[in-house]
């Protein structure tokens, strides 16, 4: 995302137990090598200050109420920048971000070694773990032409028209 394009949060607050719904969803994934990864979270201000100062990409990282770091283990193999990207633990987070109307952004670090340790020592992440990026999550500020617009919208749900239940009796 570009310096312009950042989402703009509320100031409300993300509760441990919504942060904690997102970490569960991303520690649904069955792939083997992602049930070892732990989370770092932190709402603290210097902390987020000190994470956006991290790399170059991590800017956004400022403004959000909360922020979530995946680490994995240095015990392991580790996982390739391509494998955190398409990664089902961060995409089960995102996802259930979305059914929760927060907002986020991830920021990959996995080829920036000197963020990496950037972001382990603004998070005390012990030495034996590595970040992998930063996810940064927060209820997303609406304009009032947005909310307007929102009301006015149809609620979409040309979804369901790719859905096909099926059962004994056939499709319904």
């Amino acid at each position: 995302m570009e310096q312009n394009d950042q989402i703009q949060y509320k100031k409300t607050p993300v509760a441990n137990g919504t942060l904690m719904k997102v970490i569960k969803a991303g520690m649904t994934s069955h792939i083997e090598s992602e049930q070892t990864w732990n989370y770092y979270v932190t709402k603290g201000k210097p902390e987020l200050k000190e994470l956006a100062q991290s790399g170059e990409n991590a800017s956004a990282v400022c403004d959000a109420p909360a922020v979530i770091v995946p680490v994995y283990s240095t015990k392991g193999d580790a996982p390739t920048a391509e494998d955190v990207e398409k990664s089902r633990a961060i995409g089960n987070m995102l996802v259930i971000m979305e059914e929760m109307e927060l907002a986020g952004e991830w920021v990959n670090a996995m080829e920036d070694e000197a963020q990496q340790e950037a972001i382990s020592a603004a998070l005390h992440i012990s030495s034996e773990y590595v970040p992998m990026g930063i996810l940064t999550l927060g209820y997303p500020e609406k304009t009032p032409e947005e909310t307007k617009k929102a009301k006015k919208k149809k609620k979409d749900t040309s979804f369901r028209k790719r859905i096909h239940f099926v059962d004994s009796l056939g499709r319904y």
